[in-house]
């Protein structure tokens, strides 16, 4: 299996210390005591948040395909099928949310939108090189609002 790298985990961390804190929550659930019952809906909304970041999704992308995992549910997008990759004007805690356009099976098309990776490594500039490696007429904008041609791409144009 090829390595696969990954885009954008989300939150999906916060479920290791939170199933600590349910972990050493539940003795007191047990325990006979005035505090009894909010304890007990306490867990049951720790368990239910725990859930749901269980479920987030991830997104991972190897050499020819673009993976987005629920769960234990995964869709598979081959590279052939994603017709652009944009930059959204939308931003969450000064991070750029990015989207890609493609056809599904039925060609019906369809967005993905996801958040930039963290700060360390440039996952989406990865993932472009990766795209165009397969599909070397792929749509890429890097703004929100126009799409700025690449002044390499015109230089090879004029040639």
């Amino acid at each position: 299996m090829e390595k696969r790298t990954t885009l954008t985990n989300g939150l999906r961390w916060l479920r290791h210390p939170l199933a600590v804190i349910i972990i050493l929550v539940i003795p007191e659930a047990f325990q006979k005591s005035a505090n009894q019952q909010i304890i007990i809906v306490s867990l049951l909304i720790a368990a239910i948040v725990w859930i749901i970041l269980y479920m987030s999704q991830r997104i991972r992308f190897d050499s020819g395909n673009f993976f987005i995992t629920n769960g234990q549910r995964e869709r598979v997008i081959p590279f052939a099928q994603i017709d652009s990759v944009k930059r959204s004007g939308r931003k969450y805690n000064n991070r750029k949310y990015w989207y890609i356009e493609y056809s599904d099976k039925d060609d019906q098309p369809k967005k993905k939108y996801f958040l930039e990776g963290n700060f360390q490594h440039n996952s989406v500039k990865e993932l472009i090189e990766a795209i165009k490696e397969v599909k070397p007429n792929l749509l890429v904008w890097t703004h929100p609002h126009f799409n700025k041609p690449d002044p390499e791409e015109d230089l090879e144009a004029e040639a």
